[in-house]
């Protein structure tokens, strides 16, 4: 056996005996022998690897059963991240005839609310629905990812395996949610496929601009992705500053429509400083580092050895490709897709908070490293544990999503905090309360009612940044939090604990004292005994549903006022 088929064989066997001393399930035991069985007849008889003529309608078939897989296995959890929570009050202010930023603070830009609003209307205000609504969301970026590498490509089976890379790095616990950056990545993919299927039409280029110009009022920091189309354009050979005008002009109309409609609203101060001043602020703050990163791969590991190795192939195959040829020319400047994938590892660290959802990008355009790559042996590695990723990742979550998805209305009752929205509503005396949300917020969801106070965010009223900002636009006071409360809200929820750089910090003493913005606030039940009485929460706080990952210090108090 010659060397080149001798050395992927081997490392494909190597990996079939690991599977052995995983002593994993049978069925998945079985399906990888067979599946390694071929792998060995197209090593010997040279049979191209992975030649699938699938149909685009195929692909989109086991893209959404692969997703729904592997995205629900979670789905039975109420809350994975708190963001989302305060994404859901913001947009419902869209259907109370408010605009964005009007009537409460959420730091994301109008288009994202809109959008939100959009599909809660469409499931009628279902959380679970929401959740599900936002498969589709990953299945279409998923698509656009299969069709941009065709493009490029020609192949017929590169696509879908690196369409399925980006869908396994997507179903890691961290990214099962609705966060803002999933949102943009759909307008940075459209965008990036439409400037390269006519990359010399200037119609294309000014779609491109304009569609990305909508993600950039979705999250302020993916203006970052404007530098590579710049770079493209620049290095293009005909009609530079054509070209660059049209995708200038795209990209301005949206911005103008929006600072138009809030300048004519009395809104453009909090506008101007949600989308300058703060990302400004934060660019200054930063706390990533690369270790986290090393950290990050080990919870994929963790998660799924396949798709970690993939991942390690695809960078240092990518490297090795380019320390063989290195050359810093205008070509290596001109590397579109490559330019991306910096841009998205920038990202996550100007944004400077070690969250990894700041990763998003970064999923989506690591497979475009494998264009580059030349190498059969690594391009076969990748491909061989891109599909033992995908099925580990079906034996691993099969059985939580499909209970999860077998009765989604039984699921989503079990959710404790709509439980407790439900057990506040039947104790209020009165119609039509407010509620003043201090913590546990998706409560406000529920109930459709908007928060006492102007931050939605619990963590916001202690980000300095934030309420000093919001305080020179008298949107907010000194002490905002005791005055609220002072105001006796007909409802409070609140808890005596929150934990800041990762430091348990109780809300109510001295300890505050040590954060730089003292925005304390108090949560004994023995100071609002005279106007109010506790609801009993201690089914709801110790639901194993309520969130991912269980806070032992977080109490769940909720104060009723009594109408006597």
């Amino acid at each position: 056996m010659k060397k080149a088929v001798l050395v992927p064989t081997t490392l494909y066997l190597s990996a079939f005996y690991l599977l052995s001393v995983l002593n994993v399930e049978k069925k998945f035991y079985t399906i990888t022998a067979i599946f390694l069985f071929f792998v060995l007849l197209q090593n010997i008889f040279k049979v191209q690897l992975l030649y699938l003529n699938f149909s685009l309608y195929f692909n989109v078939v086991i893209f959404l059963f692969f997703i729904l897989i592997s995205q629900n296995y979670l789905l039975n959890i109420e809350t994975i991240s708190w963001d989302i929570s305060s994404y859901l009050v913001a947009s419902q202010d869209i259907q109370r005839g408010f605009l964005p930023l009007e009537k409460s603070y959420e730091s994301k830009g109008p288009v994202f609310f809109y959008i939100i609003n959009f599909i809660l209307i469409i499931v009628k205000n279902n959380y679970l629905y929401f959740k599900l609504a936002n498969d589709f969301i990953i299945l279409i970026i998923s698509l656009i990812l299969y069709l941009t590498i065709r493009f490029e490509t020609k192949n017929l089976s590169q696509p879908l395996i690196l369409s399925l890379v980006y869908l396994n790095l997507m179903s890691l616990k961290w990214y099962i949610s609705e966060f803002s950056e999933l949102y943009n990545l759909f307008f940075i993919a459209l965008a990036i496929f439409i400037h390269r299927y006519k990359i010399e039409s200037n119609l294309n280029i000014f779609f491109a601009g304009f569609i990305l110009s909508l993600g950039i009022l979705i999250n302020q920091g993916s203006v970052l992705f404007t530098i590579p189309f710049f770079i493209s354009i620049l290095y293009s050979n005909k009609m530079k500053h054509k070209k660059l005008l049209y995708f200038f002009l795209g990209g301005v109309i949206p911005q103008i429509f929006f600072l138009t409609i809030y300048y004519y609203n009395n809104l453009i101060d909090i506008y101007l400083f949600n989308y300058i001043e703060l990302p400004i602020n934060y660019s200054g703050e930063s706390l990533s580092n690369f270790r986290e990163i090393v950290v990050w791969l080990r919870g994929v590991a963790e998660y799924n050895l396949f798709i970690y190795l993939v991942v390690v192939l695809i960078v240092l195959g990518f490297f090795i490709q380019y320390i063989k040829a290195f050359k810093f020319d205008k070509k290596f400047l001109n590397n579109f897709y490559f330019n991306n994938f910096v841009i998205s590892l920038l990202f996550y660290f100007i944004a400077g908070h070690n969250y990894y959802h700041h990763l998003i990008y970064l999923l989506y355009f690591l497979p475009f490293l494998v264009l580059f790559i030349e190498s059969k042996n690594i391009l076969n590695l990748i491909f061989v544990g891109t599909l033992f990723a995908s099925i580990l990742n079906f034996n691993l979550n099969y059985s939580s999503s499909y209970d999860n998805l077998r009765n989604p209305q039984e699921t989503y009752s079990n959710y404790p905090l709509k439980q407790l929205a439900n057990s506040i509503s039947e104790s209020s005396k009165i119609t039509d309360f407010n509620i003043l949300a201090l913590d546990f917020h998706l409560v406000l969801f529920y109930l459709e009612k908007p928060n006492y106070a102007y931050i939605i965010h619990p963590t916001n009223h202690f980000d300095k940044t934030i309420t000093d900002g919001l305080k020179k636009l008298d949107l907010i006071s000194e002490d905002n939090i005791d005055l609220l409360l002072h105001e006796k809200p007909d409802v409070i929820i609140c808890n005596t604990m929150m934990i800041f750089s990762g430091i348990p910090t109780r809300l109510d003493s001295v300890e505050i004292e040590d954060i730089e913005n003292k925005n304390w606030y108090d949560c004994n039940f023995e100071n609002y005994s005279d106007h109010y009485y506790q609801l009993n929460t201690d089914k709801f706080r110790y639901n194993e549903n309520l969130n991912l990952n269980i806070d032992p210090y977080k109490e769940m108090k909720v104060f009723i006022i009594d109408e006597k």
